[in-house]
């Protein structure tokens, strides 16, 4: 079983799922550092992550957001430190080479998705624009978010595999740590902006 209009929907979830945010661009710049087989634990995390916010979404959190903004702004906040941590590791991540190099895991991506603002919305939006009323109401959550977390593991997975061409090109690892430090700052600048202009 399909979402209907499946293409309407494809591009739907590659907008709000697949464009540059602090997930996106750190599933690269885990690839970057890391390698990609060293970032598909994480990739899973931020993946269960989503799984349990499409649940509390069904579960009545969006009312929730819409009540008690103050909720909505100590996500925020609390997303924003923890980029910085993220964006720590990915800054003083070891070269590819490096098997002893602290990798981002499983349950480094768990939280990624749960204090993320934009996840919760971008989730509200795709159950509230594709799912079906009524007695089909349970069926067609459950499409919506299978097909959406398959997609979403889809574009990750490219991600990955792209941050991780890129850094298997840089030879120096000079360029190396100048490269990694260069995606921490646009993951750190991409939840700013997310954060105040959003």
């Amino acid at each position: 079983m399909i979402v209907e209009p499946f293409f309407t929907f494809l591009l739907f979830v590659a907008a709000l799922y697949g464009t540059p945010g602090p997930a996106t661009l750190s599933i690269a710049a885990s690839g970057a550092a890391f390698g990609f087989r060293r970032t598909i634990g994480y990739i899973f995390g931020i993946l269960a992550g989503l799984f349990l916010i499409f649940l509390m979404v069904a579960f009545g959190l969006g009312v929730l957001f819409s009540q008690y903004p103050s909720v909505h702004l100590a996500f925020k906040w609390i997303s924003l430190f923890y980029i910085f941590y993220l964006a720590y590791k990915i800054a003083t991540a070891s070269s590819l080479e490096s098997e002893s190099s602290k990798h981002l895991g499983f349950f480094q991506g768990i939280p990624l998705s749960l204090l993320n603002p934009k996840a919760y919305f971008s989730i509200i939006a795709t159950i509230s624009q594709f799912t079906k009323t009524g007695d089909s109401y349970s069926q067609s959550f459950i499409t919506v978010m299978v097909w959406a977390l398959a997609l979403t593991l889809l574009f990750d997975l490219t991600l990955a595999w792209v941050g991780s061409a890129i850094g298997s090109k840089i030879g120096s690892r000079g360029l190396a740590t100048k490269i990694n430090i260069l995606f921490a700052i646009l993951l750190v600048v991409s939840v700013l902006i997310a954060m105040f202009y959003t």
